[in-house]
């Protein structure tokens, strides 16, 4: 989004399969607001069941092949006061969600992040890493907690190293989410020193896995700047991410290694058209331990002006994340999520984006990567159904 010619936020909408029941974050408060995009892919209208985690509920109709996009208050037509929890989504037919965090700034700018949401059963038990977690230079971390299972979800978040928190200071802190429920806390980010690690999501024995996400939030003299998702994370050995190098945009890699040995990973950058731009580097994270950096200060020859993709193939697992970075007419740094593709888990059949702007202050750019044979083809609806003429640069 934009305020005048100047950049003021940006987000990274993943394209997400159709599901018949979805469970997200919601937040409603004096600076903070939960926006939700529906999509609705099937050949007939579809009325959809609402419910926020303090038991209010409504219904909502979404046209075929249309789309419904609003604000969680305005959802709910009775909506008063503030509100935090979470907001189940149902269907008798598979839908797309989206959901969004908006934050209001002391300068009146929105500032946007696209939250990870749950559509499948949880896990029971294991260990999810967020990659990246920062606290003190200007930023902090928010930690947030959605259990969609039937029973309470328990076990602790470890981080890499000590950090004052809203619940005490110290690098363990247990939770227990209750079913249905959500979890957060937050650090200070108190300190002049920036400190940068990784934090770990460890299950008790039996327990659900929630749905994680860490927001990572960069703030100027108390004033926010940007802030972004990181979602917890699978460990990989093959994935493939997108990758920037130029004048005000560069992408940036955090690589988290939890384990008691040091793991190899090779990074190779590929240009649009699947070709080798750079000597493949193998850089080593050592044992418990995170490496974060941007693309050209750990791929050697990485060109000026390179937009493409880049390969991670590691020794051993490892926990990954993407974030681009957007340096704005300003000289304020905006910060976005951007998914890493587990090549040993590739999605197949239709996926959809929930939300797509253009005009006004608004614009969206897609990023489409292939790593399979096949060609993708993208269709473009409005929120009637119908097909949405837009013009696309390339």
């Amino acid at each position: 989004s934009y305020s005048g010619q100047n950049v003021v936020s940006e987000a990274a909408i993943p394209a997400t399969a159709a599901a018949n029941s979805w469970v997200m974050y919601a937040e409603q408060s004096a600076n903070v607001s939960t926006g939700v995009a529906i999509v609705n892919p099937n050949s007939v209208d579809m009325t959809l069941s609402l419910l926020l985690s303090d038991g209010r509920q409504t219904t909502l109709l979404v046209p075929a092949m249309g789309q419904h996009a609003a604000f969680v208050s305005e959802l709910f037509g009775a909506y008063q006061g503030s509100f935090l929890g979470t907001l189940t989504v149902q269907s008798s037919s598979p839908v797309a969600v989206l959901a969004l965090r908006g934050t209001t700034n002391a300068e009146g700018q929105f500032i946007i992040a696209s939250i990870p949401l749950n559509s499948s059963t949880p896990t029971i038990g294991g260990t999810k890493v967020f990659p990246s977690v920062v606290d003190g230079g200007g930023y902090n971390s928010e930690m947030i907690l959605v259990n969609s299972a039937s029973t309470a979800s328990t076990g602790s978040i470890q981080f890499s190293f000590p950090v004052a928190t809203d619940l005490g200071t110290g690098s363990t802190f247990s939770f227990n989410v209750p079913a249905g429920g959500m979890w957060k806390m937050q650090t200070t980010g108190a300190s002049a020193a920036l400190t940068s690690g990784y934090a770990s999501l460890i299950m008790a024995s039996g327990s659900p896995m929630p749905n994680a996400t860490a927001i990572v939030r960069l703030s100027a003299n108390g004033d926010l700047v940007s802030e972004t998702a990181v979602p917890a994370q699978s460990p990989v050995t093959n994935s493939t991410m997108f990758g920037s190098f130029e004048t005000s945009t560069r992408t940036g890699i955090a690589l988290a290694n939890p384990t008691s040995q040091d793991i190899q990973v090779t990074l190779s950058a590929f240009d649009a058209k699947g070709n080798g731009v750079a000597t493949a580097t193998t850089v080593t994270v050592p044992a418990a331990s995170q490496s974060s950096k941007f693309l050209d200060e750990l791929v050697g020859g990485l060109p000026s002006g390179f937009e493409g993709s880049v390969s991670i193939a590691a020794a051993a697992p490892v926990y990954a994340i993407s974030i681009r970075g957007t340096t704005n007419s300003q000289g304020g740094f905006l910060m976005s999520t951007q998914p890493m593709v587990d090549l040993s888990q590739m999605q197949s059949g239709t996926q959809y984006f929930p939300h797509v702007v253009g005009g006004g202050l608004y614009q969206t750019e897609f990023l489409l990567m292939n790593s399979g044979a096949s060609l993708p083809a993208l269709s473009l609806f409005g929120t009637d159904g119908k097909p949405m003429a837009l013009s696309l640069l390339q």
